[in-house]
């Protein structure tokens, strides 16, 4: 295939210094149409002489995160090629997309239904939706109005949490995502198991690491916050949730139809009933990743973005979950990203607190 690659001069404003964004932004903006190939395009801008700004645009559809490091991976080498005026060229993957889809959509009907049995059981009796203290009535659909917030940590928490994971025998991810489902819990007047929809890039197998396309999973874990005397002992069953799920090939439970659930998924666990964390990686890692030194680069309506040469934050923060706004107000949000600050700060400095100690109900605001 061909890929045209638009030449854009603004070398007669680089006294605006956020125009090369605005032109990046502008880019990403534009929508694809789903009938219509390729969906991606790439643009380049001459910033001077001796500075250009490359911006690729792909729809989710076609890529993942993990899927754009391999992109700017295999750039930057032939980019190099050229610079030096070879002539290599980047071996073929021996795996291909279409590969990984028809080994999923070949299961037999026996592997299919022990796949069922196991989500049906891990997800029995899961509380559809959690009781948060909404200052509006939750919308009875989905309206995409809203805002989006940022909670960031940083000082000693971020850097002392690789080591609290290391001595429980977790990762980090694990232990955030016990801190995440324990501060949901929390917020809701009777706190309950919390079902969260952890990222991973579906690339255990080597084979698989240089594949682009859409492969990443949404891999459902429950947190049984019952079951659980410390906050120690969750991260313990996270972790064994976590790698049992992930052990067990084609049982993402996401939303693009591969999984056996799929047919009954809204049934089985409805998509309000789903919590997701959130995690950045700067440089795509097999598994999951730990969520450290990353700012991710997106665009809104189903694409991603990537500028060469995006900075990445520093190791001493961390970002707190996104909230997506709109029945709760800017202050909740503000307050619950404090509740969260202050339990990832004790649990860090004594993960064996007992788990109830640490359910903080958010505090009492006038509503509207």
């Amino acid at each position: 295939m061909t890929v045209d690659v638009t030449v854009t001069d603004l070398s007669a404003h680089d006294e605006d210094a956020g125009l090369a964004e605005r032109w990046c932004q502008g880019h990403a903006s534009q929508a694809f149409a789903m009938d219509r190939a390729p969906l991606f395009r790439f643009g380049l801008a001459r910033l001077s002489p001796d500075r250009w700004v490359l911006v690729t645009v792909f729809h989710h559809a076609i890529v993942d995160g993990w899927s754009m490091g391999v992109v700017w991976r295999e750039l930057q080498e032939l980019y190099n090629t050229r610079r030096r005026g070879t002539a290599d060229r980047i071996p073929l993957p021996t795996v291909q997309f279409m590969d990984c889809a028809r080994v999923e959509h070949e299961l037999d009907g026996e592997r299919r239904a022990e796949l069922e049995r196991f989500w049906r059981t891990e997800l029995d009796g899961v509380p559809l939706r959690l009781d948060l203290p909404y200052d509006r009535p939750r919308p009875t659909t989905l309206s995409g109005r809203g805002a989006l917030h940022t909670w960031v940590i940083d000082g000693d928490t971020p850097r002392r949490l690789p080591d609290t994971a290391t001595c429980l025998g977790a990762t980090p991810y694990t232990v955030l995502a016990a801190a995440f489902a324990t501060w949901a819990a929390g917020l809701c007047a009777e706190p309950a198991d919390v079902v969260l929809a952890a990222s991973s890039a579906n690339r255990m197998r080597r084979e698989r690491s240089d594949v682009i396309g859409l492969l990443g999973d949404a891999v459902l874990l429950r947190a049984r916050l019952g079951e659980a005397e410390t906050f120690a002992d969750l991260v313990t069953q996270l972790s064994a949730t976590l790698f049992t799920a992930l052990d067990l090939p084609g049982t993402a439970a996401h939303r693009r139809g591969r999984a056996p659930l799929a047919r009954d998924r809204e049934r089985a666990v409805p998509h309000r009933a789903v919590h997701r964390g959130h995690h950045t990686a700067a440089h795509p890692r097999p598994g999951v990743g730990d969520g450290r030194g990353a700012r991710p680069a997106h665009a809104g309506g189903g694409a991603q973005r990537a500028v060469r040469g995006a900075s990445a934050r520093g190791a001493g923060h961390h970002r707190h979950p996104r909230v997506l706004h709109g029945p709760v107000r800017r202050t909740t949000v503000e307050a619950w990203g404090r509740i969260f600050t202050s339990l990832l700060e004790e649990v860090i400095k004594d993960p064996g607190r007992l788990l109830r100690s640490l359910f903080r109900p958010a505090p009492e605001e006038p509503k509207e």
